[in-house]
């Protein structure tokens, strides 16, 4: 005998998906917002920069369990971030370029096989 599943059950959603709706929903309102005038150039920004495109991609890493890609690319976008927000002149590809390569070498190293 055989049992077969309804086909309406609604699986969980992937979270992959879930994370780019919600960013997209969240670029959607914070554009809206500078539009109607309700946030200002600096938010605005700082929310469209590509420092900002580098925590995102930190974050979807996260969000498909690869931890110590998503901790470093998040880590690396914030610390890019700050430096422009705070005005710091850190030569970053002078030093923390280097250190970036290191630790992602490393990291492919200690990676496990799937």
């Amino acid at each position: 005998m055989e049992i077969i599943e309804p086909k309406n059950k609604r699986s969980a959603a992937d979270p992959r998906n879930i994370y780019i709706g919600l960013l997209l929903i969240g670029l959607g309102t914070a554009w809206l917002a500078h539009n109607a005038g309700w946030m200002g150039e600096r938010a605005f920004d700082i929310i469209f920069s590509w420092q900002m495109l580098v925590i995102e991609v930190g974050g979807f890493l996260l969000v498909v369990r690869r931890w110590l890609l998503g901790a470093l690319v998040t880590g690396l976008g914030m610390l890019l971030l700050l430096t422009g927000f705070f005005g710091w002149h850190i030569p970053v590809w002078q030093n923390i370029g280097p250190v970036a390569v290191i630790v992602l070498g490393i990291a492919f190293l200690v990676q496990k096989k799937r």
